[in-house]
């Protein structure tokens, strides 16, 4: 089993380089992308809303410096909705008047809401990435394959216990064992941040 890579969204409490923005870029702009693509809007609307959000969040993204205490996730909600805000108020002129249906349903408060959240759950997402590889360790070897093709392969919980020669009850136990390690690794993370 495959060592899983570290990935870590840039932490507001050192300077930030052009490197971390391209991190950041990579991260949440492929995402903003995805989400807004998966909205119904076409991909020049989608490629045209996301380069106006990150270039909205960008404004935010050099304050990080100034605010040492300020921990990352709330920073990106704070960061997220400034720019849906400031796309509303400035960045809509600039798509031209023949909106389509879809792109007038996303500057609605349900989908700032929702851009907000999603932005949320890949900050989720990226923090567990970056603390498998400090769990994979502590966990015992069964425990962790059966955690890893549950929860980053989705393979089905019948699967795994054949594959490990086991029971489905088995199979479950050691994915709440090691995503119990998981747990206890994100609450030590908040705690530094």
């Amino acid at each position: 089993m495959e060592p899983v890579a570290a990935t870590s969204p840039p932490s507001p409490a050192r300077p930030l380089s052009e490197s971390d923005w391209g991190a950041f870029v990579d991260a949440y702009g492929r995402a903003s992308l995805d989400w807004l693509r998966q909205s119904g809007l076409s991909s020049a609307e989608a490629e045209a809303l996301t380069r106006d959000l990150m270039s909205h969040i960008r404004r935010e993204f050099g304050q990080i410096v100034n605010e040492p205490n300020v921990r990352f996730r709330a920073w990106l909600n704070y960061a997220g909705h400034a720019a849906w805000c400031r796309l509303m108020d400035t960045g809509v002129d600039d798509l031209g008047e023949d909106q389509s249906p879809t792109l007038t349903m996303l500057l609605s408060v349900e989908a700032h809401d929702a851009f907000l959240k999603m932005l949320d759950s890949e900050c989720s997402h990226r923090r567990r990435r970056e603390i498998l590889p400090r769990i994979q360790p502590l966990a015992e070897p069964a425990d962790w394959e059966a955690f890893y093709l549950a929860v980053l392969e989705d393979v089905p919980m019948a699967e795994i216990a054949a594959r490990l020669h086991s029971t489905e009850l088995a199979a479950h136990a050691a994915v709440y064992r090691v995503g119990k390690l998981l747990r206890q690794e994100l609450a030590a993370l908040e705690e530094k941040r």
